[in-house]
């Protein structure tokens, strides 16, 4: 699809390194940008920093891995832009029990697939009806933590199992979009060395922002990859 100045992009997640980037570029694209995440100071530092900088925006805590909240933040987007081009799920952990799977407490892997898993399923739900509706061209943007499910030997399990969970359901959804004729696409971003939530090794402004322009450019070439520089390859 093509990203014009006025369409509305949603970004979860919108206070980690991944979110700011994605909500920087998307807002110097022209888009107006509506911000979710569940840390209100930094929320509210980045609101303040792209309202500065001219963009116009909404800004929602939001815990995405409950359904009410994210049917509240899809309502309040409505109402206050009317439309909305661009959902990034972006929201999640990178965070999970280390060590054997056999020594696990399961209370991890519930909190994760939470955030990781159904934090894109309840966005899905509560935004893509609407987008659909609508008929104007959008596009979906799920982050998948970890390597988009690999495991390499000594990672967490957690993750890379959410990972894959978010990888599969984005394929589904791609497929029963173009089944329908929809003009919303549907990509998986996967972050590799740069953690959603802060878990992963502390990582320079300018590499994320990186990122951001490739979640870009793979929005306007309908790709279903979109990586970090050294990671998976489209052709994988």
């Amino acid at each position: 699809m093509e990203l014009q100045a006025g369409q509305v992009a949603v970004v979860t997640g919108a206070a980690g390194d991944l979110g700011r980037a994605l909500a920087r570029r998307l807002a110097l694209e022209g888009l107006r940008v509506v911000l979710a995440d569940t840390e209100e100071e930094p929320l509210r530092a980045l609101a303040d920093e792209l309202i500065a900088g001219g963009a116009e925006l909404l800004a929602r805590t939001v815990d995405v891995g409950e359904r009410a909240e994210v049917e509240a933040l899809a309502g309040a987007a409505y109402d206050t832009f009317g439309a909305v081009h661009v959902l990034c799920n972006n929201a999640g952990t990178g965070r999970g029990a280390a060590g054997p799977l056999w020594e696990h407490d399961p209370a991890d892997w519930r909190r994760s697939f939470r955030a990781n898993v159904l934090g894109v399923l309840h966005g899905v739900r509560c935004f893509l009806p609407r987008m659909v509706a609508s008929g104007e061209p959008g596009h979906v943007v799920n982050s998948a933590v970890a390597d988009g499910g690999c495991a390499p030997p000594g990672a967490a399990s957690v993750p890379a199992a959410t990972g894959a969970a978010v990888v599969a359901l984005t394929e589904t959804l791609r497929a029963q979009l173009a089944a329908a004729g929809a003009p919303v696409g549907a990509s998986v971003l996967v972050p590799g060395p740069y953690g959603l939530d802060g878990a992963g090794p502390p990582v320079p402004p300018a590499a994320v922002a990186e990122v951001a322009g490739r979640v870009v450019d793979g929005i306007r070439g309908g790709r279903f990859w979109m990586v970090p520089p050294g990671a998976r390859t489209e052709a994988e």
